[in-house]
């Protein structure tokens, strides 16, 4: 009977501490970031040439489409012709400009 008591004020007072027989778990490591791959350095672009203003009135010749090109009045590009005679033809015709050629 001694032993009832002893448990019935032993046991509530246990009753709430928890006693644990695992090991306390670890936080598992983390993985380690897979290392990026470095980038080859861009090339240096190659300067473009500067942009040559049209002077106005002016025959010249295109490399690229292999003609003679006629400058209008407001300095853009009005016509392309075969030959410099023709170009210049061109603007005497339409202006009544006297063409020079570059």
């Amino acid at each position: 009977m001694l032993q009832n008591l002893v448990n019935q004020i032993v046991a509530p007072a246990t009753a709430n501490i928890k006693i644990s027989a695992k090991a306390p778990v670890k936080a598992a490591a983390k993985p380690a970031k897979p290392v990026k791959p470095v980038k080859p350095a861009k090339p240096v672009k190659a300067a473009k040439p500067a942009k040559v203003a049209l002077v106005p009135f002016t025959v010249f010749y295109s490399e690229k489409r292999g003609k003679f090109m006629a400058v209008n009045g407001k300095g853009r590009t009005e016509a392309a012709r075969k030959t410099q005679e023709a170009a210049l033809a061109f603007l005497k015709t339409k202006y009544d400009a006297t063409g020079t050629v570059v």
